[in-house]
């Protein structure tokens, strides 16, 4: 039970950090900053 626990944990965390980073995106594409993926 303690596993599922930490498990719905370290999913609500990835989930947020994923919004978070979209939201930036968002944000930086907005002011006219440039985004570059460098592989």
């Amino acid at each position: 039970m303690l596993f599922t626990v930490f498990a719905g944990i370290a999913q609500f965390e990835r989930d947020l950090t994923s919004e978070r980073t979209k939201e930036g995106i968002l944000a930086s594409k907005k002011e006219g900053n440039i985004l570059v993926d460098h592989l």
